[in-house]
């Protein structure tokens, strides 16, 4: 009459053996993945970014459905703002017309802002577009994690751009994936020269969304909203890209608002610049970095 209990008592104390089994095995597993996530070290490297590459289609692959409820959302949503009255289309018609308006004169203004700095337009260099596919940032770094690789022609140093400005450089490449070190990241330099003054000097990530400008000759002739473009010494950066524009920190301090808002990022393109020897680094940009407000703030 005691079989049947002892069985079953015996059946529960193998599932939960089992269960406890799992659970180790599960924890043993993820401290390792955090272990070699955490370490340094060019083997290491190497094995992360194998597990990259593996997990790399997953990820785009899982992120179909979210594209697709995106894109069936947008549909919806045009659907609904079709549904307006005559007299809201008279009136959108006239606010296009105001935005085209006030497109022409940008474009035209655009035109002379290029003539005046002979700005040297990204299309003169072969691109690789690209898909930002995480956000792999800390409190100490500032990256993200794109979905193409040295299979694409990708190398590491080639400087990135969403087509406003300049937004960091590749680093990391594996075959198909790489990491893009932003501008703002605290490892980020940047040779720079700001209009209409001319003055150079180096724009310092400083894990802000501001990043500093160092290393200027002084200060004199700098106001806020002054154009901040790269100068292409030490060949790392292609010439005249544009950063961003001056602005004051908090404490009177010189720094960049950054053309682009990593916020929007999703598409970037790959400029195909191939890095040059950094010994030709202009000697004026190691002299000491002055102090003081930015003039007329």
């Amino acid at each position: 009459m005691l079989q049947p209990e002892n069985n079953q008592q015996s059946t529960e104390f193998y599932r939960g053996s089992i269960k406890r089994l799992l659970l180790l095995i599960t924890l043993i597993t993820l401290f390792c993945i955090f272990l070699l996530w955490r370490l340094e070290g060019t083997r290491v490297e190497s094995v992360r970014a194998s597990i990259v590459n593996l997990f790399v289609p997953v990820i785009e692959l899982a992120l179909r459905p979210f594209q697709y409820a995106e894109n069936t959302a947008d549909v919806l949503v045009n659907a609904v703002q079709n549904q307006v009255s005559l007299d809201d289309l008279v009136q959108i018609r006239n606010e296009l017309n105001q935005w085209k308006n006030y497109a022409y004169s940008l474009e035209e203004e655009n035109a002379k802002l290029k003539k005046l700095v002979n700005f040297s337009e990204t299309s003169d260099f072969q691109t690789i577009s690209a898909t930002l596919l995480a956000d792999t940032s800390s409190p100490f770094r500032h990256s993200y994690l794109i979905n193409v690789g040295s299979e694409r022609g990708v190398k590491n140093g080639y400087p990135a751009s969403d087509g406003l400005g300049l937004i960091g450089r590749i680093t990391n490449t594996s075959r198909k994936s790489a990491r893009l070190i932003l501008l703002t990241d605290t490892s980020s330099r940047v040779p720079v020269r700001i209009l209409p003054s001319g003055k150079k000097g180096l724009v310092v990530g400083n894990n802000t969304a501001n990043p500093d400008i160092e290393l200027l000759d002084n200060l004199n002739g700098i106001n806020p909203g002054d154009r901040v473009l790269t100068t292409g010494e030490g060949g790392i950066f292609p010439p005249d890209l544009l950063v961003g524009t001056v602005s004051e920190g908090p404490d009177g301090t010189v720094e960049i608002t950054l053309a682009t808002e990593y916020n929007n990022l999703k598409m970037i393109s790959i400029i195909k610049y191939e890095p040059e020897s950094l010994e030709e680094t202009d000697v004026d940009l190691l002299s000491s970095p002055p102090t003081g407000p930015v003039e007329d703030i």
